[in-house]
């Protein structure tokens, strides 16, 4: 599992988060995921419901969902979730695993 936070000194407000590579159409799908490939961005250390995640580290270009689960591996806490993400990236549900 990766769990190490990557220093960002251009924008030190950004998060970076590691994601599986896929997508899930419910949250019990998303939780069986355990790889986590990519690096996703957002300013909080534990997003809620109303954030957003984006592709990249200057919070510019939102994460398009389509509105399916994405489990995430959120090294600040070293705990997991999965967030139902809309096509902008908003996140609609939280689901902890």
């Amino acid at each position: 599992m990766k769990n190490t936070l990557p220093a960002n000194i251009d924008n030190p407000s950004t998060v970076p988060l590691s994601m599986h590579n896929g997508g899930a159409i419910s949250s019990i799908a998303a939780c069986a995921f355990n790889t986590y490939t990519l690096t996703k961005y957002a300013a909080n250390f534990l997003p809620q419901v109303n954030d957003v995640i984006y592709d990249d580290v200057d919070l510019t270009l939102p994460f398009a969902g389509n509105t399916i689960w994405f489990k995430f591996f959120i090294p600040y806490y070293n705990v997991t979730r999965v967030y139902r993400i809309n096509a902008s990236g908003v996140i609609t549900n939280v689901s902890i695993c």
